[in-house]
C-alpha cells in the first residue's frame, strides 16, 4: 500500500472527518465552508423541517416562550397592544371584499386561495396615507443565514419593508415583517416562520439596525402573530376571530416597520422603539365571525 503523505492525511481529515468539531478547531478557516454545505446535506433549510435546536444553535434565538412543542406554550402569558395605540378600522373596500370572498371563495381548498384574504388585508393597510407609499411587499423572498453552527435558507411567502417605489430588487435588510400563508402543519410552519424572522433579526443586528421583527402566520381563516424582540426572544400570539382586531394589529406591526426607516432621527427611533417594547400581548385570529357583527353592505 503506497505511503500516504502528510498533505494527503490532512486532506482526508478535512474531507472525511471522524470528529467534525475537532477538525473545525484545527482548521478554523473551514468553519464557514462547513456551515455552508452542512445544511444542504442534512436538510436543515428553513423551507424543509426546521427544529427548535437549529434555531437556537444557528440563529441564537430564545424560543422559551414560543415553544409550540411544549405544554407550557398553552400556559404562556399572551401579549396585548399598547394602551396608547392608535385606533384604526378596516376600510369599507376591505369589508366588502372579505364578505364576497367568504360568500364565493372556496378558501379552505388550497393554500393559494387562502392567500387572497391575506392579500386584501395587507394591501388595505399598506395603502393608508400615513405610510406615504414607502413600504412595499414582495413575494417569494429568499432568506439565508450562515454561521459556524450551520446555515438556514428558505423562501418566505411575503416580505414587507422600505424601498423606493421604482425599486425592483428588495433590500432584504429593510424587511421587518414576514408573512407565511399555511393551510396545515401549524407546528412545523411556526418554527419555519420563527427561523425566517431569526434570519432577519441577525442580519439587521449585524448592521446596527433596530432588530425587532414581526411575522404573521395565517391560514386565511386563522392567524398568529410572531415577534422577535431586540434581545432575540421570540413571542407567539394567541388566536382571535374579529377582523377589526386583526386589522388593528396589522396596522400596528406595519407602523413599527415604517418608523424604523433608516433615515429617521435617532431620537425618534428610540421613542418608537420604546413604544414597540411596551406591548405585552397579541391575540389575533382571522375568521368569519366578524361578519355577523358588521352592518350589511350591498354587493
Amino acid at each position: 500500500m503506497p505511503k500516504i503523505s502528510k498533505y494527503q492525511e490532512g486532506a482526508q481529515e478535512i474531507l472525511a472527518p471522524v470528529d467534525q468539531a475537532a477538525v473545525l478547531a484545527n482548521h478554523p478557516e473551514l468553519q464557514t465552508l462547513f456551515a455552508y454545505i452542512t445544511p444542504v446535506v442534512e436538510g436543515s433549510k428553513a423551507h424543509h423541517t426546521v427544529t427548535k435546536k437549529q434555531i437556537e444553535d444557528i440563529l441564537h434565538i430564545d424560543v422559551s416562550n414560543a415553544d409550540i412543542d411544549s405544554t407550557s406554550f398553552w400556559l404562556r402569558e399572551e401579549w396585548e397592544l399598547p394602551p396608547n395605540v392608535e385606533i384604526v378600522e378596516p376600510s369599507t373596500w376591505l369589508k366588502k371584499g372579505v364578505k364576497k370572498i367568504v360568500k364565493l371563495w372556496a378558501a379552505t381548498s388550497s393554500e393559494n386561495l387562502s392567500r387572497t384574504l391575506i392579500d386584501l388585508t395587507l394591501l388595505d393597510v399598506l395603502d393608508r396615507t400615513e405610510f406615504e407609499g414607502k413600504l412595499r411587499a414582495w413575494g417569494g423572498v429568499k432568506l439565508r443565514y450562515v454561521a459556524a453552527a450551520g446555515a438556514m435558507e428558505g423562501y418566505a411567502d411575503y416580505g414587507i419593508g422600505h424601498a423606493d417605489v421604482d425599486s425592483d430588487e428588495p433590500a432584504k435588510t429593510t424587511f421587518l415583517l414576514i408573512v407565511e400563508a399555511k393551510r396545515q402543519g401549524e407546528k412545523v410552519s411556526l418554527w419555519q416562520l420563527i427561523a425566517y424572522l431569526g434570519i432577519l433579526h441577525q442580519k439587521r443586528k449585524a448592521l446596527g439596525k433596530l432588530a425587532t421583527v414581526y411575522g404573521i402566520w395565517s391560514t386565511g381563516a386563522h392567524c398568529r402573530f410572531l415577534r422577535i424582540d431586540e434581545g432575540g426572544k421570540a413571542w407567539v400570539s394567541g388566536l382571535m376571530d374579529h377582523i377589526s382586531k386583526i386589522y388593528q394589529w396589522c396596522h400596528y406591526a406595519i407602523t413599527c416597520a415604517y418608523i424604523s426607516n433608516p433615515t429617521t432621527t435617532p431620537s425618534t427611533l428610540q421613542e418608537h422603539l420604546d413604544l414597540v417594547e411596551d406591548f405585552t400581548k397579541i391575540s389575533l385570529h382571522l375568521g368569519v365571525e366578524f361578519l355577523e357583527e358588521e352592518e350589511s353592505d350591498s354587493d
